[in-house]
């Protein structure tokens, strides 16, 4: 097994093909500088995010950790099918560069969107981009990701039954508040901020509450800077 100081390499077994690959994971200790109110974390040393998402080298079967091997009978055979159709040959094993860390993530994208296994997953993928492209200043990239983002949280919350996995609704509702913000729409992201704060809920969670008031404040001074512009 391969290592260095922040990572190491384990041997999986792929859920999809059965195939014997090798998965790359972050040590647990690195530090953590700072947060953002969209919730990315910023690191030291080393971005945990390029390993976020795991690959197979053999069938191209690609999941966030936390769904990779959480798959049932139904949506093996789906995925399966469909991977034997588009399947690419590429290996992430070892340490990652930034093209190859977007790679990883956008063919999860893309197999999240074509076979719609997952609302949320989708959702937290390309917010995951978007984090991407915020660490290597493309605006341009990371708005259009937030933008997704923001569109696949709201099918989450306003279209579907609701099911967001292992996220509770009221971080789902933060983060359609916050994208909205961060990607112009002010004035859904002051209702649904308005709503939030009277949430009895939402103020048991002091990290969200405390920046969806900051968040609230740099609402109210944009509005005032517009007014004064008119």
């Amino acid at each position: 097994m391969w290592q260095n100081d922040f990572l190491y390499t384990v041997e999986k077994k792929c859920p999809i093909c059965e195939s014997l690959i090798q998965i790359t994971k972050v040590k647990s200790k690195i530090a953590l500088i700072k947060q953002d109110s969209d919730l990315c974390m910023h690191y030291k040393d080393i971005n945990p995010y390029y390993y976020s998402v795991f690959v197979c080298s053999n069938c191209s079967y690609a999941a966030p950790e936390s769904r990779f091997f959480a798959v049932n009978a139904k949506e093996i055979e789906k995925i399966k099918n469909f991977v034997t159709q588009y399947r690419m040959l590429i290996s992430l094993s070892g340490e990652r560069s930034f093209e190859q860390a977007v790679d990883s993530i956008k063919i999860a994208i893309f197999l999240e969107e074509s076979l719609g296994l997952s609302k949320v997953s989708l959702a937290n993928l390309y917010l995951l981009l978007a984090w991407l492209y915020r660490e290597c200043k493309d605006r341009v990239q990371e708005l259009y990701a937030l933008e997704k983002a923001l569109e696949k949280y709201e099918d989450v919350l306003y279209k579907s039954q609701y099911d967001s996995g292992n996220m509770d609704k009221i971080t789902v509702e933060y983060l359609v508040a916050e994208l909205s913000r961060r990607v112009s729409r002010l004035d859904a992201a002051s209702k649904i901020y308005g709503k939030l704060l009277y949430d009895r809920d939402f103020k048991k969670n002091n990290k969200l509450y405390n920046y969806a008031l900051d968040s609230v404040q740099a609402l109210k001074a944009l509005n005032k800077k517009q007014e004064e512009v008119k």
